[in-house]
């Protein structure tokens, strides 16, 4: 399905210029979270994730990341990414940290998200 995309985004970039294609365009690279960014507002999963041994949840998050084409960061959210990692906590409350990287695993393969995408060197966003 081809998107068209119009307009400008909230921060007043035009979504036809080289500057917004560069950055978002369909064949860009985007940070994907792993475990999905929107868990990190339920206070009880990210206590969960204190209990289980993560030390910094925050840090923990922002360091699962997969760098995926847009097009594909784009389709693997409009396919449920944030509602299934939402479905999978609310099966296992208890989860162990054993749990939540196989079940990233898992949503990697069901998603089509390779493993050479991941990358462990640095935090999301801070450019290492």
């Amino acid at each position: 399905m081809q998107r068209t995309l119009t307009g400008t985004t909230k921060g007043g970039m035009s979504r036809c210029s080289s500057g917004w294609s560069d950055l978002y365009g369909p064949a860009s690279m985007r940070g994907h979270h792993l475990v999905a960014q929107a868990m990190m507002n339920d206070s009880n999963f990210m206590a969960q994730m204190k209990n289980a041994g993560v030390a910094n949840p925050d840090d923990y998050i922002h360091r699962q990341i997969a760098q995926i084409p847009n097009t594909q960061h784009i389709d693997v959210h409009e396919s449920g990414w944030n509602k299934d990692w939402q479905a999978w906590y609310q099966e296992n409350p208890n989860f162990t940290r054993k749990h939540l990287e196989q079940q990233t695993k898992s949503m990697m393969k069901d998603y089509n998200i390779p493993k050479s995408s991941r990358n462990f060197a640095g935090r999301y966003g801070s450019g290492c």
